[in-house]
This record gives C-alpha cells, structure tokens and sequence, in this order.
C-alpha cells in the first residue's frame, strides 16, 4: 500500500492482502503514521484519516479514539465507491476464535466524524455475508454515507450482517446525516442488536433503520429520532420511545414469523401522503 502523512493527517492509498500494522507514532497532537496493506492485528485509529480505497478488517479490533475524523476521500473518476469491510470470514472465527471488531469511542464533547468529502464518491461501512462482525459504538456523526438508489431506495450508510455466534451490534448516542439507511442483517440466533438515542436526520431513502433476521435477541430500539420508516423484523424486540416524525415516517414489523416484540410509547406523524407512511405501523405477524 502506498501512503503519505501530511501534517496530522494519514492517507490510506491501497488496501492489498498484505496485514496493514502501525509503523510508528507521530508526536503528541498529530496522529497515527505509516499504515501498510489489510488490517489484521489490533489497531487504534486517532487524528484524520483519510481513506481513498477500500480498507479491510479482518480478525481484528479497530479502536477508534474521540475527536478522530475518517473521510472518505477518493476521487469520483476512480470507480466504485470507497468501504470500510468489516471482513473477517466465520470460518476464520471458527478456528482462530476472532472475529472483525470496530469500536468507536467517542464523548459528547468529542464525537467521532465519519463522512464522505464534498464531491468524491459517498463511502460507507461494511459487513457482508459469511462474515464474522461486531461494532460498538457511542458518540459517532455519520455525514454523507451510502445513498443513491431509486424508488424510494438506497444504498445503506451501515450494512452489518452478523452470522457469527458473538456478533453484536450496539448503537448509542448516534447521529446519520445525509446518508442511506442503517441496515442490519442479523442471521445468527444469538446475536444482539441494540440502538438507543440515535438520529436519522434528511435520510436518503424511505427507511431510517432496518433490522431483520433469525436473531433471538434480546434486541432493543429504543428512545431514537427518525424521519423515515423504522423496519424491524427481529423476534426478542423492544421497540419503545421512538420519535418518528417525517414525510415516510412509520414503523414497520414485516415477516409473518417473529415473536415476542414489544412496541410501547413511540410517537408517529407522517408529513405526507406516502404509501410508506400512510400507517403508524404495519405488522405482518398476527402474533406479535
């Protein structure tokens, strides 16, 4: 991987198969140095980085630490756009016992920025299929992630699929600006997914958040601000205290087979005549 430092910035150039580790450390006040190649050793991210490739995790913690920016920031004549992957194979997990972790550490009075720079091609973050993926994360701005799409969809700023045994998703304290949905694909039974005090302000798309899967919980979204429709189709929910005011705001439980959700003292107000949120909620599961 090429890269250069410029002041306290890092920029990550190329991602190659190569494991990416910390050279050295630049003084106080300025941020990591020199990073080569995937991800694959524990590692803290602090200062501004700036990713212009896609970038890898695989079987390894990525701390993030307060006040840090990562900007996505590859030129829109380059191609695809630019992805954090949270990519550590289950299979990997199974026998090395790691999985890919992104913790983001951020403080009310320090909060972590991620966002895409003013006209370079919108990066996201990613967790795909046959993946093993946790993320923590407090106090984090996510500005100008995903969109796109037609129809009413688009592209998410967050898609985590958890398959692994351990995977975890944990949101607090959060807010997605300008961006694609929050979609989280949860398909091992026992992983948890949790979502508290978050906004989703001016969402591209007509859904803020989705939550769908096998996972047995116990799963909580709760106390979040959104614009667009909350789609949650996870048994073992707790679905309280969401303000959802917007013109496709709605709360959705598709899937004729979840059980045991709990939906209590969220308000809703559709601004317009959308289809999307022409109901307060939509249950598909007469049991719920």
């Amino acid at each position: 991987m090429t890269q250069t430092t410029d002041g306290a910035h890092v920029v990550i150039r190329h991602v190659s198969t190569v494991a990416l580790m910390l050279a050295s450390l630049l003084p106080a006040g300025k941020t990591q140095a020199a990073l080569r190649g995937d991800i694959h050793e524990d590692t803290v991210w602090e200062g501004v980085v700036r990713i212009t490739a896609d970038v890898t995790i695989s079987g390894a913690t990525v701390r993030v630490m307060p006040g840090t920016r990562i900007i996505f920031d590859k030129p829109a004549t380059l191609g695809t756009d630019p992805l954090i992957l949270l990519n550590s194979p289950v299979m990997l997990y199974s026998r090395v016992g790691r999985t890919a972790r992104l913790v983001l550490a951020g403080t009310p009075k320090q909060p972590i920025i991620i966002e895409t720079a003013s006209g370079k091609l919108r990066g996201a973050i990613v967790a795909g299929r046959s993946t093993s993926a946790s993320v923590f994360a407090r106090h984090v701005i996510f500005r100008n992630l995903g969109g796109g799409g037609g129809h009413g969809l688009a592209k998410p700023a967050f898609h985590a699929y958890l398959g692994g045994d351990q995977d975890d998703f944990w949101l607090s304290d959060c807010v997605f600006e300008d961006s694609g949905p929050l979609d989280i694909q949860a398909h091992s039974a026992s992983s948890t997914v949790h979502i508290a005090r978050c906004s989703f302000v001016r969402t591209a798309g007509n859904c803020s958040l989705s939550v769908m899967g096998a996972s047995l919980g116990p799963n909580v979204i709760t106390a979040n601000r959104a614009d667009a429709v909350l789609r949650i189709g996870c048994s073992q929910t707790l679905i309280s205290e969401n303000i959802l005011v917007g013109p496709t705001a709605g709360l959705r439980l598709p899937g004729s087979t979840i059980e045991a959700v709990n939906v209590t003292g969220n308000y809703v107000h559709c601004t317009s005549l959308s289809q999307w949120g022409s109901s307060a909620l939509v249950c598909d599961a007469p049991g719920v």
